[in-house]
């Protein structure tokens, strides 16, 4: 009579292997993507609006300007990509051009440095329009969003 352990064993494996690949895939599914840095004065950020307990007026002042900011970065970011894509297709030929991925190089600098002034100039638009308990606030979730918090 032959022992049905190593068939039990077996299934009760096989189980186990489906439960931990089950478990994989639907965590992989559903997690949620990942976010990239948002701008704690973007349009749809309205909580931000209320945190820093924003006056109606400056309200007023901060949408159109978030509106018009975010459609210029969103351009920018755009080049930017193109410029990245551009050079590593340089990159990545057989026979490389040496002086065309230096240029490439310093056009996507360029373009970079475009986006990070974009930023600043925005951050600085903002600041003129908060209080300085505002600004407080408002430069401490900053650098919560790109975590430089300590």
């Amino acid at each position: 009579m032959k022992s049905k352990f190593p068939a039990y064993l077996l299934v009760l494996s096989l189980a186990l292997n489906a439960g931990v690949l089950g478990t994989l895939a639907y965590r992989y599914f559903t997690a949620p993507p990942l976010a990239p840095h948002t701008c704690p004065f973007a349009s749809d950020q309205q909580h931000l609006y209320d945190l820093l307990g924003l006056s109606s007026e400056q309200r007023a002042a901060l949408d159109p300007m978030a509106v018009s900011f975010h459609a210029n970065l969103r351009e920018l970011q755009a080049s930017a990509g193109e410029q990245r894509d551009a050079l590593l297709t340089l990159m990545e030929q057989e026979h490389l051009d040496i002086r065309g991925i230096r240029e490439a190089h310093t056009e996507l600098n360029a373009r970079q440095a475009k986006v990070q002034n974009a930023v600043m100039g925005h951050l600085l638009e903002v600041k003129r329009v908060l209080t300085p308990a505002q600004q407080k606030v408002f430069f401490q979730l900053v650098r919560q969003t790109l975590n430089l918090t300590n």
